[in-house]
């Protein structure tokens, strides 16, 4: 019997080995199925990222270029006066007006930096000058 009983430690010694050795198997192809997989899912993401910062850009740029069409003057403005927040930025933000009223600030432009010079406060609301609070009549 003890022969048997031996045997039967021996045969179930063994077959705890085996048992054993194809789970350390089947944890080195889950590993590198694993392992695969995330070398992968970086390159993808990478690859997305990339696509990604494209995208945003050419929004961003297609976004700045497009007019901005704002239900009221009240969002006109508050998006207006946000100019400064792109100060350094590669974009710039301006009010655009009509020709004439374009063509009338360009001329009122030089008046306004000669006072500037004069030491007044000068500034350009549509198309009239301010100089020290009181508009200028031409």
């Amino acid at each position: 019997m003890l022969t048997t009983q031996a045997d039967g430690q021996k045969a179930i010694t063994k077959a705890h080995h085996e048992h054993v050795v194809l789970r350390v198997e089947l944890v080195d192809m889950g590993s590198t199925l694993m392992s695969t997989r995330v070398s992968e899912l970086e390159r993808q993401r990478d690859e997305l990222h990339e696509e990604s910062a494209e995208v945003s850009e050419q929004k961003l740029r297609d976004h700045l270029k497009s007019a901005l069409k704002l239900s009221t003057e009240k969002e006109r403005e508050l998006v207006r006066k946000e100019w400064k927040q792109l100060k350094g930025a590669r974009y710039s933000m301006f009010e655009q007006f009509p020709k004439a009223v374009a063509d009338k600030r360009r001329k009122l432009v030089k008046s306004m930096k000669d006072d500037r010079d004069k030491g007044k406060r000068a500034w350009l609301v549509y198309d009239t000058l301010y100089v020290d609070g009181q508009p200028v009549r031409e």
